[in-house]
């Protein structure tokens, strides 16, 4: 969007003022950067955490250099080369890391132009792609719920929970995103 606006933009500012879009595209575009976030942390954070040897004496994390050599060098963007770990983990496949540049791209688009998605009726926010969003950290949270925190609690507790067993587990982020598209987004689409 230049500087000098043109008419296209001058009759979408005009339905702008007697509609509700830019309220609907705002709530909208907030709601896919949450669930971007969410996303992003259930690929990232986790990883990362699991590489942690310890806290220094400012409480700061301590973390093993094999994080460097294991994950960071899959690529140069930490959100990929943490999904490239969970591929070579069996966690995710390698549709999923297409799902998921698609939902960046997506992400960046929002970040960077959302001026123009806000006031131009032909662009608009993705909503199909929070349900993917979902559909991806339930399946990242599963298999780290199942891979890696099963099999800790059973070494450090006499309450043992069946390792072989299927388990349905909702994670927190599972369930915002659950109220996310149940609640939410019904809600402004419909």
């Amino acid at each position: 969007m230049g500087r000098i606006i043109d008419l296209n933009l001058r009759r979408n500012l005009v339905d702008i003022q007697k509609s509700e879009i830019v309220n609907r595209k705002m709530l909208l575009a907030s709601l896919y950067l949450t669930a971007y976030e969410i996303l992003k942390s259930s690929i990232v954070d986790q990883i990362y955490c699991s590489y942690q040897i310890g806290m220094d004496e400012n409480h700061n994390k301590i973390i093993d250099p094999k994080y460097e050599t294991e994950v960071l060098s899959l690529d140069k963007c930490k959100l990929i080369a943490s999904t490239k770990w969970l591929i070579k983990s069996d966690a995710l496949t390698e549709n999923d890391l297409k799902k998921i540049r698609q939902i960046r791209e997506h992400r960046n688009e929002i970040a960077h132009e959302l001026q123009d998605i806000v006031f131009y009726h032909d662009r608009d926010i993705k909503i199909e792609l929070i349900k993917p969003i979902r559909d991806l950290v339930f399946k990242i949270d599963s298999w780290w719920i199942k891979n890696v925190e099963i099999p800790i609690h059973n070494q450090v507790s006499s309450n043992q929970i069946p390792e072989n067993e299927e388990i349905i587990a909702l994670s927190g982020p599972v369930i915002i995103l659950d109220i996310i598209i149940e609640n939410v987004i019904k809600g402004i689409v419909n």
